[in-house]
């Protein structure tokens, strides 16, 4: 598991290249607080419904959440039973307002499929906006079914403009059902790291040590 997370690759900064807090340093992460990035709410009895996920908005003409373990046609989830099809009758959006921190940094996180009624793939958009304005966003090709037993992963990693951030996601594929579907949405803030000083007097701990001055 990585010990923290700061957006590079970069060693000497806190956070190591290989996502190590490094010696002499703390780092933290800022909250995310995204939810029910699963799709497990509600739970459908069929095999698909053309509905909200809880804790999630939706733009006309909206999505459909399918179940798997009923119509084995109806799509494997990667994570839990349940995934989101971003087109039921047509380009649908998804979306959900998150608290973040300005001028934090957070990854977004999903797993990517295609309806099989698609004839070769499905294409969207993972968007974090502040109110009407793109912050971030990545376009992907879906390229494995939603009955594969493997999804691609795919990430966006942006920084808060303002306390609340909207993480959006748009069908692309006109064409009835034949969209693009996701699942094991996560969102995770990226770690700000900054020497230890446990006195509070400005300088770090390491640099005390080096001077023989008691860093406590």
């Amino acid at each position: 598991a990585e010990g923290c997370d700061d957006g590079n690759a970069r060693d000497g900064d806190g956070c190591s290249a290989a996502c190590a807090v490094e010696a002499g340093h703390r780092c933290a992460e800022p909250a995310a607080t995204l939810r029910n990035g699963g799709f497990e709410a509600p739970a459908i009895a069929a095999a698909f419904a053309t509905m909200t996920p809880t804790d999630w908005m939706s733009a006309a003409p909206g999505v459909d959440i399918h179940r798997e373990g009923i119509d084995p046609a109806q799509g494997l989830a990667p994570a839990g039973a349940q995934l989101v099809d971003l087109n039921s009758s047509g380009p649908g959006r998804l979306f959900q307002d998150v608290a973040t921190v300005a001028g934090a940094r957070y990854h977004l996180r999903f797993q990517l499929a295609y309806n099989s009624a698609c004839a070769t793939g499905a294409t969207m958009n993972a968007r974090a906006l502040d109110g009407a304005a793109p912050v971030a966003t990545v376009t992907a090709t879906a390229r494995h079914r939603f009955v594969d037993p493997v999804w691609s992963a795919h990430a966006l990693t942006f920084q808060a403009a303002g306390t609340t951030t909207r993480v959006q996601f748009e069908g692309l594929t006109p064409g009835g059902p034949c969209g693009a579907s996701i699942d094991a949405v996560s969102l995770a803030g990226t770690s700000g790291c900054a020497p230890i000083d446990s006195d509070a007097d400005g300088l770090p701990d390491a640099v005390e040590t080096r001077l023989g001055l008691n860093p406590r």
